[in-house]
């Protein structure tokens, strides 16, 4: 099926927003998403002699979105030294001398699904998460959220395997923390 200008003018109201609302759990920044999404179409009408539509337009877009939000955390290369060590006083705080936890574990007393109906609880992830640089944000939530596997992510991020393990272990201590200066505990 050959596809017109027009196609695209009623993809824009069909899928918009939902690119808008993806754009946005992954780069966490109204504007930016705006642009992302902008630059989708453009490229959507650029590529469009070239989409055979063996795909869904909808999937199809999804695929040029995700490629350019790739792009733009590729064009910061890899995450800075600088904040990496941001963190180190996350990790060497959850210690003392001896290399015992300071902090008790968390318990919780809800069962998992309890737990992410708690409005409040959603409330403290989501801001703990927006303090996150951008760059390990997205990281985090590749791994944690989507469930990337480690080498797909290491390999998009341009990371090595034990840098990518240390990031994580020094994120998941940052955002305890983050919890408990929230208020949640136990």
């Amino acid at each position: 099926m050959k596809y017109s200008l027009l196609d695209i003018q009623d993809w824009v109201e069909e899928y918009g927003d939902t690119l808008y609302r993806f754009a946005l759990s992954r780069v966490y920044d109204e504007v930016l998403a705006e642009d992302l999404v902008q630059t989708t179409y453009l490229a959507a009408i650029n590529g469009l002699k070239n989409f055979a539509g063996d795909s869904s337009p909808k999937t199809w877009l999804f695929g040029i979105l995700k490629h350019k939000i790739i792009d733009h955390f590729r064009k910061k290369k890899s995450i800075s030294l600088e904040e990496i060590s941001n963190l180190d006083h996350v990790f060497h705080a959850s210690f003392d001398e001896k290399g015992r936890w300071t902090k008790g574990y968390l318990h919780w007393n809800l069962a998992p699904d309890e737990i992410l109906e708690n409005k409040e609880l959603k409330k403290v992830l989501w801001l703990c998460i927006q303090a996150l640089p951008d760059k390990l944000k997205l990281i985090f939530i590749s791994r944690e959220v989507e469930g990337d596997r480690s080498d797909c992510i290491c390999e998009k991020y341009d990371l090595t395997l034990s840098n990518f393990g240390v990031i994580m272990h020094r994120l998941r201590h940052k955002l305890r923390d983050c919890f408990f200066e929230k208020g949640v505990s136990r």
